[in-house]
């Protein structure tokens, strides 16, 4: 699958999201991290990225607008049962 300039949502900002937008971000996607908390600090999680890239950080709701101009969604495992709404 070519991910060059796709938008890929990745649902969850912990190690394994993290890991996942700065590798999307390396092969040319352009990542869109979510966490389901709203209290989620937005500035911390782009802290952890590498910070080569330009990332966009939603928490708690994501807007429909934001769901509908995504190519891809990257769910990670552990995450599953709380993201029932975009599967």
């Amino acid at each position: 699958m070519e991910l060059q300039g796709k938008k890929v949502l990745v649902f969850g900002s912990g190690k394994s999201g993290i890991g996942a937008s700065d590798l999307l971000a390396k092969v040319g996607a352009f990542p869109v991290i979510y966490d389901g908390n709203a209290e989620t600090d937005k500035d911390a999680v782009v802290h952890k990225t590498d910070g080569t890239y330009s990332v966009t950080v939603y928490a708690g709701e994501l807007p429909k607008e934001v769901q509908d101009s995504l190519d891809l969604v990257v769910l990670s495992a552990d995450r599953s049962s709380t993201c029932k709404e975009f599967l």
